[in-house]
């Protein structure tokens, strides 16, 4: 083989070599966008969760607050 077939040869590989780091490069940079949405999306799943919690917790206080026992004994409530 002359070494112009050679030096031909060895430019197409590394031209496809070149070509294959880039599209791995791209699918690098969307992979990253999906797990930067996928970040959003739990933490907006996350504050979710926190006011459904905050938000059953304060029921619970309410409802505490309204039923408690009065000061009279620990039966008094069961009395009413």
């Amino acid at each position: 083989m002359k070494l112009s077939g050679k030096l031909l040869e060895s430019a197409q590989k590394q031209s496809f070599t070149v070509g294959e780091l880039i599209g791995s490069l791209e699918d690098a940079g969307t992979g990253e966008t999906r797990v930067v949405a996928k970040e959003k999306d739990i933490l907006s799943f996350t504050e979710q969760v926190d006011r459904l919690i905050n938000s059953f917790n304060a029921q619970i206080q309410r409802r505490w607050w309204r039923w408690r026992p009065s000061s009279s004994g620990p039966m008094s409530s069961a009395r009413r």
